[in-house]
């Protein structure tokens, strides 16, 4: 379990890199799944390609899933404003294995 984790921290350190470097990514949050792949939700000023490209890049041949939210989209889809809130999500790092259709679930009860 040691080498995930591993890998956590290195995009952690990625994303806080590239955020501090480029004013478009607002935020991310990182699950790691049961099957050990990571899923990364980025949230962006406005679609941008090259950050995009820019990160794949750097996360090629890793077991990585990558998906681009938009202040738009927040605006526009309540899941996407519950997963980048602060007050109801603030943890950037999920490592409770839980299933996608189980935070549906919580956000429903909140």
């Amino acid at each position: 379990m040691l080498t995930p984790i591993h890998k956590l921290i290195e995009i952690e350190h990625l994303l806080n890199k590239s955020k501090k470097d480029n004013s478009k990514l607002l935020d991310y949050r990182i699950t790691l799944r049961l099957n050990l792949d990571i899923d990364i939700s980025i949230l962006l000023k406005e679609r941008d390609s090259t950050i995009l490209s820019e990160l794949e890049r750097k996360l090629k041949n890793q077991k990585v899933h990558l998906d681009t939210i938009t202040l738009s989209d927040c605006k526009t889809d309540e899941f996407y404003d519950y997963l980048f809130s602060q007050e109801k999500n603030p943890n950037l790092i999920n490592l409770l294995n839980k299933r996608r259709y189980d935070y549906l679930a919580d956000y429903e009860n909140t």
